[in-house]
């Protein structure tokens, strides 16, 4: 999901001169690189900084992760509870996730709040167009491919490892009503759903809320730290393919160990039979992919049905909020149906045993 990008990289130089000056001291920065296209949630500016540490001069390489200054897709972003949880990760765990060095808080610097963090260097499989349409994934051998997903697995497991109390999560979210982790989670999207519908019927996702109420888990298993955005689109790979980052924790919460898992399987299958191709060879089948899991962790999947219909519903979700922003940004026309008829609304309904959604299936891959 990308738009075009309007930073002016010449005058984002200056201000994060001036601006990290004042945090350490006389900053040089240079190698500013505004990506032309961002998404709809954060916008990354890449850029070098020089100051001097401990005497000597340090040269760093950095990233600034700014929140939308305009409609995006989620109503609010907390980059300061980001950047606590990135931290506390990287100290307590495995996983690998960028140091964060710097958190403002104030929009008037660059437009929003941002982070500043350290830059790590690697590949990240595309979602746009998604990587098993082409791309340096698919130019890969099979083995490497099974490769690149078991080290990615093996990433969500350490995230799941990840004792919520080590990063002071163990009360997220305890201003949402809800007697536990789902409970919450399916408040919290149902809000969602009216705030990005804005009153536009829309019968897959309401059938689906339907079921995933009818059918809520009566009994879960144990909660664990979730990533929320699992999947490779997500992640940094090395040359060795190992995994070098794990990225974007906007959507970091609590919940069992299927929300990530059935998110992960989900999008894989948006990315393949959701846009019409196969899975690439090398990458293990769903029933695979769980084997391996509970293989790796030791610990048993629970409400996996469950898990990929709520996943099918948060992307649905997400694409009724990027169709009303393309629509917006004159990228798709004011009378598109993307909102109701895409891959994920058809998935959705797939899963889950529903009527097909009517109208012109539409995607927002392209679109820009």
């Amino acid at each position: 999901m990308a738009v075009t990008n309007a930073v002016d990289a010449e005058a984002t130089q200056r201000i994060l001169a001036e601006w990290l000056s004042l945090k350490v001291g006389e900053a040089k920065v240079d190698s500013v690189e505004v990506p032309t296209a961002s998404g709809f949630s954060n916008q990354t500016i890449l850029f070098a900084a020089t100051w001097t540490e401990n005497a000597q001069e340090a040269r760093r390489e950095l990233v600034a992760r700014v929140q939308p200054s305009g409609p995006s897709v989620f109503e609010g972003y907390d980059v300061e509870l980001e950047a606590r949880v990135m931290n506390a990760i990287a100290a307590c765990s495995p996983v690998p996730v960028p140091r964060v060095l710097f958190v403002e808080t104030d929009a008037a610097v660059l437009g929003a709040p941002f982070i500043i963090m350290d830059r790590i260097h690697g590949r990240v499989p595309a979602d746009d167009p998604p990587f098993p349409v082409g791309g340096w994934v698919m130019e890969l051998t099979d083995a490497e491919r099974a490769i690149l997903h078991d080290n990615g697995l093996k990433a969500l497991v350490q995230v799941h490892d990840v004792d919520p109390r080590e990063v002071g999560l163990e009360d997220h979210d305890p201003e949402q009503p809800g007697a536990d982790a789902l409970e919450r989670q399916l408040r919290y999207y149902e809000r969602y759903f009216e705030w990005a519908a804005e009153g536009d019927p829309n019968p897959t996702i309401e059938a689906a809320f339907e079921w995933l109420r009818k059918n809520q888990p009566s009994r879960l298993g144990p909660v664990v730290l979730s990533w929320g955005d699992s999947r490779p689109g997500n992640m940094m790979f090395a040359d060795d393919l190992s995994v070098a980052g794990v990225l974007d924790w906007e959507m970091v919460t609590l919940g069992e160990r299927a929300l990530d898992v059935g998110y992960w399987l989900f999008t894989m299958r948006h990315h393949t039979e959701g846009v019409g191709v196969p899975l690439p060879g090398g990458f293990p089948t769903a029933e695979e992919t769980v084997t391996r899991y509970e293989e790796i962790s030791g610990h048993k999947i629970e409400n996996l049905h469950y898990y990929e219909a709520f996943a099918g519903l948060r992307l649905s979700l997400f694409m009724v909020r990027v169709a009303r922003l393309l629509v917006a940004g004159g990228a798709l026309p004011p009378d598109t149906e993307m909102a109701v008829n895409n891959p994920s609304t058809q998935l959705l309904a797939k899963v889950l045993g529903l009527p097909a959604p009517r109208g012109a299936s539409e995607s927002f891959i392209g679109k820009r």
